[in-house]
């Protein structure tokens, strides 16, 4: 499985609060963590996105062998964190893939993109 998280409408949020975009702000240092712990519990390889010096706005992992109820119920609670921590929010599309599908197609999954897309429309997580 590939999930895709990206924070939504970050940047306007950056520009309220007068947060830098090249150093951690709460937000991006929280996602940065969580990301990194997730990627620990959930034996997930991180394909892109973890940026510890910057902080993390989006980031897209795989997991060989996912418990999906631990991955939704982790993946939420770092939706609520988030929510709690300011004005945005984060969006995660999950995509199911098939063992034929080469390493080098896993960054930018066409359907982990498209189910991010449909997460920032509906507000939810979304698995396809």
């Amino acid at each position: 499985m590939v999930i895709a998280l990206d924070l939504d409408k970050f940047g306007d949020l950056t520009r309220k609060m007068g947060w830098t975009e090249y150093s951690p702000n709460p937000v991006t240092r929280y996602l940065s963590h969580a990301v990194a712990d997730f990627a620990e519990i959930h034996q997930a390889t991180i394909l892109y996105g973890l940026d510890v010096e910057r902080g993390t706005e989006e980031a897209q992992l795989y997991c060989s062998h996912p418990d999906m109820d631990a991955i939704v119920t982790d993946l939420e609670t770092m939706r609520r964190e988030i929510r709690n921590l300011s004005e945005t929010t984060l969006s995660v599309g999950i995509a199911h893939i098939t063992p034929d599908v080469p390493v080098k197609a896993l960054k930018d999954f066409h359907l982990a993109k498209k189910a991010l897309k449909e997460s920032k429309r509906k507000g939810r997580i979304v698995v396809l």
